[in-house]
């Protein structure tokens, strides 16, 4: 009997945007969940790669022309 209430009270945690005590949660979805996110996530994680790689060359490159 335990593990269907405690069944329930996960499903209603997930559905439910109150908290315990009464005050209101925002439920925050996940990025990478979608393929859209995962499509982002990625994009900003080789974004700041290149970005490190980019700007070592510019000061290779701006070291050799001086």
């Amino acid at each position: 009997m335990a593990t269907k209430s405690n069944a329930k009270v996960k499903s209603v945690k997930k559905k439910s945007k109150v908290s315990v005590d009464g005050t209101k949660v925002p439920v925050l979805k996940d990025p990478s969940d979608s393929l859209f996110g995962k499509i982002v996530v990625w994009i900003l994680i080789f974004g700041m790669g290149a970005i490190i790689i980019v700007s070592l060359v510019v000061a290779i490159v701006l070291q050799a022309i001086k």
